[in-house]
């Protein structure tokens, strides 16, 4: 009867010790994941700033002068993906215009060839296209897919 009670004994001791030994493990990890996003939500406002910086100094790609948009120059830069891709240095990204009630502004610039330059009609005009977003098609805003043609 003795040796019951030191096996009922050991037991239980294996238990708790199983138990806090998961305990730890489950808070290690909810630690774990919740410092990952708090660095990769860090990482995508770093590279927010860096996207405002390029859009609004003298760039290539800058079409923001003070508070305003250039209207011109965005219209020159709107279908040129690889640009904005070289410039910005990122493979996914999304940018995009909206009004005081979350709508998305469409975007009107010339469609162009893949060197960037217009596309020209008949009458040797640009063909001029609306587009709900600059970016990639990967990347998108509230479900819409950024840079397509609408």
């Amino acid at each position: 009867m003795c040796l019951i009670n030191k096996a009922q004994t050991w037991s239980i001791d294996i238990l708790v010790a199983v138990f806090i030994f998961v305990a730890v493990f489950i808070m290690f990890t909810g630690i774990m994941v919740s410092m990952s996003k708090s660095q990769d939500n860090r990482m995508l406002s770093e590279k927010g700033e860096k996207i405002t910086k390029l859009l609004s100094t003298e760039s290539p790609v800058s079409f923001i002068k003070g508070n305003k948009v250039d209207d011109s120059k965005l219209k020159q830069i709107v279908g040129n993906y690889d640009a904005l891709k070289t410039e910005f240095n990122y493979e996914k990204f999304c940018v995009y215009f909206e009004d005081e009630n979350g709508n998305l502004i469409p975007i009107k610039g010339y469609q162009v060839d893949e060197y960037g330059s217009p596309i020209l009609d008949l009458n040797g005009d640009p063909i001029i296209v609306e587009y709900n977003a600059l970016g990639n098609k990967d990347a998108s805003v509230n479900t819409v897919p950024c840079g397509v043609k609408k």
